[in-house]
């Protein structure tokens, strides 16, 4: 729930091919006009990508620029707090160019990736912000991730990446009560757990009902779908041959609201799509833009 809204409601926050910041909400209505979150929270430049989580009834919102900045701001019911320079208090990561964010156990969680590549986390508290740390080093495994997702799933932090030789890989970060620290499972290889279905691209995953569920769109522009359980992975299937057919997926993100998956998709000519995935059936997809208004060509988008 954000503020005095409804946990009903999909946020979604896109950057469009001009590098400019976007957010519409879906009521049970229909989807708000989208608004200009740089009208609000400052203009930091050309935006390259974000992500978005719900803390403690507020929107947060983290972005990359191509000036290679990672900045945050967060939405207090129906205003924006002003951009803040999240390298100025964690520590700057030096060519970043992915952020993925999530809440867990009330507090913060941002990766972000750099030009090496690797990947790099830091929390946010109420007291302020952790210095960034390299997990990768943190586990002794580098993989060279270009593209990361995260979601808080039963008080942990799941973490999914594509690398740059296109792996699709995920991890778990655990707290561990007895020793008062804090440790990194060893990455797993999706596709060798869940089948192999191309060369994947990007990745976005939520939480519902207690499970992780992974979206992934491929080289070829297909979007699939799997389920990580307790017993182990579903195999991955293809979202467009239950939902439609809407061209050349390039994004994909997903959040879980009341017990379904939302997903939310941009293809290659910039549209944005919507479907929900009730139970065991997918609704068709449909256009955002049609209700929330043309905000040109979307090239990322992500959703809570």
């Amino acid at each position: 729930m954000l503020d005095s809204e409804s946990n009903d409601l999909l946020h979604l926050v896109g950057v469009t091919t001009d590098g400019r910041l976007w957010h519409t909400i879906r009521r049970e209505t229909g989807w708000d006009p989208f608004g200009d979150v740089e009208g609000e929270a400052g203009d930091r430049g050309r935006f390259i990508d974000v992500d978005c989580a719900g803390v403690n009834g507020k929107l947060h919102v983290c972005g990359v620029t191509d000036s290679r900045h990672l900045w945050h701001t967060i939405r207090r019911e129906t205003s924006w707090d002003p951009f803040g320079d999240v390298g100025g208090q964690a520590g700057y990561i030096a060519d970043i160019g992915g952020v993925g964010i999530a809440e867990v156990n009330g507090v913060l969680h941002v990766l972000g990736t750099d030009g090496v590549p690797g990947l790099w986390h830091t929390i946010r508290r109420e007291t302020g912000w952790n210095p960034f740390r390299d997990v990768e080093g943190q586990m002794g495994d580098r993989r060279g991730i270009h593209t990361v997702a995260c979601a808080g799933v039963n008080n942990k932090l799941h973490v999914c990446g594509v690398t740059v030789d296109n792996q699709l890989l995920h991890t778990i970060r655990r707290k561990q009560p007895i020793r008062r620290e804090t440790g990194w499972d060893p990455f797993g290889d999706v596709e060798g757990q869940a089948g192999n279905r191309g060369i994947f691209e990007r990745v976005g995953i939520a939480e519902v009902n207690g499970v992780l569920h992974v979206c992934g769109v491929t080289q070829d522009g297909h979007l699939w779908h799997t389920i990580r359980r307790e017993t182990g992975w579903d195999p991955l299937r293809d979202v467009e041959v239950p939902a439609g057919d809407h061209g050349f997926f390039t994004d994909v993100d997903c959040a879980g609201i009341n017990g379904e998956l939302h997903v939310c998709g941009v293809t290659k000519d910039g549209h944005l799509w919507h479907t929900i995935r009730r139970k065991l059936a997918w609704d068709p997809f449909r256009d955002v833009e049609v209700p929330a208004g043309d905000r040109g060509n979307f090239r990322t988008i992500s959703v809570v």
